[in-house]
C-alpha cells in the first residue's frame, strides 16, 4: 500500500510546485492505486486554499475524488487511537495530526508514505 502525504499530493497535482516533476516521475512507477486518507485530503484542501484559493482547492479536491489513480481511503478502525498514541510517543514535537495519522496508518497497514516533507520522512524511518 502506498499513501500520499499532503506535500506529495500538492507536488503531483500542482504544476507550479517545485516537486511537480519529481512527483510525476514517482507516480509513473506506482503500479497500484495511490491511497489518500481523509486526514490528508482535509489538510490538502486547507493548504491549497491558503496558497491559492478555495475555488482551486475545490477543483483539485474534485479531481482527486474522481481520479482512477488516487483512491480516497475509508477510515480504519482504531486509527484515531493509534494516531494519538504516536502523537504522544513522539514527545515534544511539531508534527501535525495528519503527519502522525500517516505514521499510524503506514504502521498499521504496513504501507509506504510518499512525502516531500523531510521531517516526516525521518520520522517514518
Amino acid at each position: 500500500m502506498i499513501f500520499a502525504d499532503t506535500s506529495f499530493l500538492i507536488g503531483y497535482l500542482i504544476e507550479e510546485d517545485p516537486h511537480h516533476e519529481k512527483a510525476l516521475e514517482i507516480a509513473a512507477t506506482i503500479e497500484d492505486d495511490l491511497l489518500v486518507t481523509h486526514d490528508v485530503l482535509k489538510e490538502f484542501v486547507t493548504v491549497v486554499t491558503y496558497k491559492s484559493s478555495s475555488e482551486v482547492a475545490f477543483a483539485l479536491f474534485t479531481a482527486v475524488k474522481s481520479s482512477y489513480f488516487i483512491q480516497v481511503m475509508n477510515e480504519v478502525e482504531g486509527h484515531f487511537e493509534e494516531t494519538m498514541a504516536i502523537f504522544d510517543l513522539l514527545g515534544h514535537h511539531k508534527f501535525s495530526y495528519t503527519d502522525c495519522s500517516l505514521i499510524a496508518i503506514a504502521q498499521m497497514l504496513e504501507g509506504e508514505v510518499l512525502t516531500f516533507d523531510k521531517r516526516l520522512e525521518k520520522a517514518l524511518e
